[in-house]
């Protein structure tokens, strides 16, 4: 599901900034406003779990009986 979101009294030294970044990327205003808005939140680290490592247990200690 795609939402549509408006930005309201943006400041001009902002929009600037994000017009001249984008175009520095090659992408497009709104891609990198969400980009931003992903990265501010965290997304990408919220849906991707981290993989778990068992290498290293056996020097980490364990509890014995």
């Amino acid at each position: 599901m795609s939402t549509n979101i408006t930005i309201q009294n943006l400041d001009d030294a902002t929009a600037q900034w994000i017009s001249r970044e984008a175009e520095r990327r090659g992408i497009t205003a709104e891609s990198l406003v969400v980009e931003l808005i992903r990265k501010g939140i965290n997304i990408d680290q919220q849906t991707s779990p981290l993989q778990a490592y068992h290498d290293l247990d056996s020097l980490a200690g364990t509890w014995s009986e």
